[in-house]
């Protein structure tokens, strides 16, 4: 289990890290260092490494004991989906405020 906390908590770090490069990413942009293009390109792919890490957080967050699992469906989607979608809103809040 001290294998997974670990591993959780370089998720983290690495999520923090992301989140500041799209910061330090967006600032480059809006001081023109960047071209629409090559921005958008970068973006893309810290957004694609920053869901995937937060997915994968959520996922030992499970297995660490830090959340737990709902099975039970309501309206046709399970807890574990809900998750999912509030981690996503989350990423999305903190972009496009």
């Amino acid at each position: 289990m001290e294998d997974a906390e670990e591993a959780l908590r370089e998720l983290e770090n690495k999520r923090d890290a992301l989140i500041a490069e799209l910061e330090s990413l967006e600032k480059a942009h809006e001081k023109g260092d960047l071209s629409n293009q090559e921005y958008s390109e970068k973006r893309k792919k810290l957004e694609r490494e920053l869901v995937e890490t937060m997915d994968r957080i959520v996922q030992l967050e499970f297995l660490t004991g830090r959340r737990r699992v709902l099975r039970a469906r309501s309206g046709g989607i399970t807890r574990f989906e809900e998750l999912r979608a509030d981690t996503a809103r989350t990423l999305l809040s903190t972009f496009y405020r």
